[in-house]
């Protein structure tokens, strides 16, 4: 099942740090501060992100951003853990 990318704003909403993993808002949104750590857990312990009221895979995002393309199928964690 192929996963429909998020719109092109994402990319400008967030900052992608790859040592760390943390995802930043670059400007506020709703309750969220700018430069505040985006992203929540999501029940089955994945981090997601919400924009324009979707839901994101945190780990798909930073893909997107790291290799320029959105991942056609599945992206998994090196390390086994979701949340590293």
């Amino acid at each position: 099942m192929l996963i429909p990318p998020p719109p092109p704003g994402i990319l400008d909403a967030v900052r992608y740090d790859p040592d760390t993993g943390v995802f930043s808002w670059v400007k506020p949104r709703g309750l969220a501060c700018r430069k505040s750590t985006a992203g929540s857990v999501s029940p089955q312990g994945y981090l997601m992100l919400t924009y324009n009221h979707r839901h994101y895979g945190a780990h798909r995002v930073a893909w997107l951003i790291v290799t320029g393309e959105w991942p056609a199928l599945i992206v998994d964690h090196i390390n086994g853990p979701q949340r590293a």
